[in-house]
């Protein structure tokens, strides 16, 4: 009957305006590629994050966007989503339109009616630039640590080492005959 036609219409009028607002207000970048790995629509925040309009994005390969070595370990994911398999945690990095690097934690998964592939990314870029900043900071002061011929270590509340200069550990192999490494108790 025609009621229920027009109650139909309009409940797919309200999901559809409530996806587009997804679309517009997700922090997330959204995509949706069909299976030659074309982008067929994208979230505001890719082209708020990417510094692409959307008539540089659509149409165009995800390939174009990838930073050259992601290149293979990404077409390898997209293909394992085409065959079913859903894609988690999976890092790549992305050049925007500035050239800058950006790197993405990203999950996949195909609608399978449509063989559509739906990808939400997570910009990461300031936690791999903190992690960075923290692996080197720890490298120069290892560094320092190493350069004196003093013995100097630390340990946890529980007594297990959590560094050591390599002179702390040359003397305790040398005395003791233990390998001594981060972690193990004193």
């Amino acid at each position: 009957d025609i009621t229920n036609l027009k109650g139909r219409e309009s409940q797919h009028v309200t999901t559809s305006s409530e996806l587009g607002n997804i679309l517009d207000y997700s922090i997330d970048l959204i995509f949706l590629f069909d299976a030659n790995g074309l982008i067929a629509k994208v979230s505001e925040s890719v082209m708020e994050t990417l510094g692409y309009s959307k008539t540089e994005l659509l149409g165009k390969k995800y390939v174009d966007f990838l930073y050259p070595s992601d290149v293979e370990k990404t077409t390898s994911a997209f293909e394992s989503i085409l065959r079913g398999e859903k894609i988690r945690n999976f890092e790549i990095r992305l050049i925007d339109s500035r050239g800058k690097l950006l790197y993405f934690n990203w999950s996949g998964n195909i609608k399978q009616d449509t063989n559509q592939v739906l990808g939400i990314a997570r910009d990461i870029t300031e936690l791999v630039e903190l992690k960075k900043k923290g692996a080197q900071e720890k490298f120069r002061i290892q560094t320092i640590l190493n350069s004196s011929p003093d013995l100097i270590w630390s340990v946890d509340r529980d007594f297990k080492l959590v560094s050591g200069n390599d002179t702390f550990l040359k003397v305790i192999k040398d005395t003791k005959g233990w390998e001594i490494k981060p972690g193990d108790p004193i």
